[in-house]
């Protein structure tokens, strides 16, 4: 049995295929700052990707604050995260808490 490390703190960055036409399997509100935050994950290629890499999963609570050099203006994230392509997302570890902004929902 392999030592548990410790889940990632800060900023961090994930890379997700999304050229298939996956889905993201996030559902996502719009927050402070032009950020995105995860209110879930809910399957597709993030439940994939914190699988394999578990010190850098995504969670509920996680602010999006970049996707693919996109940053700063919340209605061009939720644009980027619904292209079919690779997508470079920039995230950091937020408290866990109920967002009360608006819903965006399910990413496709």
């Amino acid at each position: 049995q392999f030592p548990t490390l410790p889940e990632v703190d800060g900023e961090f960055q994930v890379v997700l295929d999304k050229s298939s036409g996956t889905p993201l399997g996030i559902d996502i509100v719009y927050w402070e700052n032009n950020t995105l935050l995860v209110e879930g994950v809910v399957g597709g290629l993030v439940q994939e990707w914190n699988h394999k890499n578990p010190r850098l999963r995504i969670r509920r609570g996680d602010i999006v604050l970049e996707v693919n050099g996109v940053k700063g203006d919340m209605h061009r994230l939720v644009d980027e995260c619904t292209k079919k392509s690779l997508l470079t997302m920039t995230l950091r570890r937020g408290p866990i808490h109920s967002a009360t902004k608006v819903t965006v929902g399910s990413i496709p």
